[in-house]
């Protein structure tokens, strides 16, 4: 069993196995309720509090239908690495395909992970695996489009290793051919400076990446978050005079001028609570369909 949470770590609720036969058992028993845990696993040499590494977690967690995502440092012994249910369209790396159809070669796999490669085969994310940092690829339709640009060709070349990765790996990653067309030649256009990715890129982000800081993240939350009450409040001060027109009581010797004022005032209601309803679910919902995900980061991809 995983002993109780580490007291030490900040923030985290990190979980230590003994070894890979303690990591086994826990996933067993909870693989399909948990969304996710931190592990404690061993630097090299380390056997206390634990033995397990990282290979061992990674294949015990591929057999379960899991997936590594984020590391954090601990100290000298241990590190922390993040492990959790793989998601819906989460893509499949190259070295875990060749990962799992080892596990499946030793009768390792279980019903879970099973079923995870299933649906990975039948909505062809198999087939679209990512390769490695070190044996990534330009395809072929980036690099015509690259190369019918001089500025463009210029403009990749000052990417950092990171987001050329991210690029390739992206642009591989589109199924239907359309979409693949339209990201590949905004990007195209993006490095040309025919347009301008979103948001506008800095030295070390941008070319339709979007790795925003985590102040600018935390700004651009709060900002939403304010449109959303915003709009939220128009919306009800709009229903609510809306309704309050509907009830107004006409006088018998003054019907018509009454009944005037509370058409106006029914008019400009229902239209501010129109306004302020759309504005809400355009904030609440609204995304631009050329903001471009990051895909796992070369060292994320090579563990």
């Amino acid at each position: 069993m995983l002993q109780q949470p580490l007291e030490s770590a900040q923030d985290l609720t990190p979980r230590i196995a003994v070894d890979a036969l303690a990591w086994r058992s826990w996933l067993d028993a909870n693989e399909d309720s948990s969304d996710g845990v931190w592990l404690l696993l061993a630097k090299k040499g380390t056997t206390e509090p634990t033995s397990l590494t990282y290979a061992q977690a990674l294949d015990e967690a591929l057999c379960s239908g899991w997936i590594d995502g984020q590391k954090r440092s601990h100290d000298a012994a241990a590190f922390l690495q993040r492990f959790t249910p793989r998601r819906k369209a989460s893509l499949w790396s190259e070295r875990n395909i060749r990962l799992v159809e080892a596990l499946i070669e030793a009768c390792r796999m279980r019903e879970r992970g099973h079923a995870e490669i299933a649906r990975a085969k039948a909505d062809g994310r198999w087939e679209r695996a990512y390769a490695g940092a070190k044996t990534a690829e330009v395809p072929e339709d980036l690099a015509s489009a690259r190369a019918g640009s001089a500025a463009a060709a210029e403009r990749f070349a000052t990417l950092n290793r990171t987001n050329r990765y991210a690029v390739r790996t992206s642009t591989g990653s589109s199924r239907p051919p359309a979409r693949r067309a339209a990201r590949t030649g905004w990007r195209r256009g993006c490095w040309s400076g025919e347009r301008h990715p979103i948001p506008s890129p800095s030295d070390d982000a941008g070319f339709g990446i979007v790795v925003p800081s985590s102040g600018n993240a935390a700004s651009s939350r709060e900002g939403r978050s304010m449109r959303n009450v915003l709009w939220g409040v128009v919306a009800l001060l709009g229903w609510l005079a809306l309704v309050a027109a509907a009830l107004c009581v006409t006088t018998p010797g003054d019907e018509k001028p009454v009944a005037m004022v509370d058409a106006v005032i029914a008019v400009i209601a229902g239209v501010s609570a129109l306004v302020g309803a759309l504005l809400f679910v355009r904030s609440r919902v609204a995304v631009d369909p050329r903001r471009v995900a990051v895909p796992p980061s070369p060292e994320a991809a090579e563990r």
